[in-house]
């Protein structure tokens, strides 16, 4: 099933725009989670300096200077966080110049699955780039391992009366798990296309064997 355009939904809740799937999230993760406005704000602050060329931005979100006095710094945190506040209650619309900051300044899983809602949207899965976003096999793996228990309960349940019934799917809670399963399954397999182009390429075979020799001696020694 592929999302129409401009909507999306995440378990019973249904986004109509994409600025609803950031407040979702943020607001799911402060509801679950110690995480405060103040620290999203803060989060994000950091992450739009980060994300976007100081020379096109457009928006005023300045990181606290790590110099600056105690209540300096507090006023400026103060003042991050009534942005929030109103993109929260929806008096202020979430400029598109932001979208990207706001889903990394989530905490995860949080950023995680409001990055696949979004990519959602547009009728993608989810996967990790891991040329965009790399990280170690070992998290690719455990990614998989987190869908795949996630999925299995949800369909577990679903299954306890021997078949997948109407009311199993109503608030949408396994296609949200198997929307993140299939994100999981395309990462670990661009991994895996990503060590096949290497093997092919000139001198590929050499450093794979370069590489477990070195891991070898490496258990050998501990």
């Amino acid at each position: 099933m592929i999302a129409k355009p401009n909507t999306s939904r995440c378990g019973q809740t249904s986004h109509r725009r994409r600025q609803d799937v950031l407040t979702f999230f943020l607001d799911m993760a402060i509801r679950e989670t110690p995480f405060t406005q103040e620290a999203f704000a803060l989060a994000l602050a950091c992450e739009y300096n980060q994300r976007v060329p100081a020379d096109v931005q457009t928006l005023e979100w300045p990181e606290i200077d790590r110099h600056a006095s105690i209540i300096e710094s507090g006023r400026l945190a103060g003042k991050l966080r009534k942005r929030v506040e109103r993109a929260m209650d929806g008096s202020v619309r979430i400029p598109c110049e932001l979208e990207e900051a706001w889903a990394y300044a989530l905490p995860e899983p949080y950023g995680e699955r409001c990055r696949h809602e979004l990519a959602w949207r547009y009728g993608f899965i989810g996967a990790v780039s891991l040329a965009a976003e790399p990280c170690p096999d070992a998290e690719i793996m455990g990614r998989l391992l987190s869908e795949a228990g996630r999925t299995t309960s949800a369909l577990a349940r679903a299954l306890a009366d021997g078949e997948i019934n109407p009311a199993d799917v109503s608030d949408g809670e396994i296609e949200d798990d198997l929307r993140g399963l299939e994100a999981a399954v395309a990462s670990i397999r661009a991994r895996v296309q990503c060590v096949r182009d290497a093997l092919s390429s000139p001198g590929g075979s050499d450093h794979f064997s370069d590489r477990r020799q070195r891991v070898r001696a490496a258990k050998a020694a501990h």
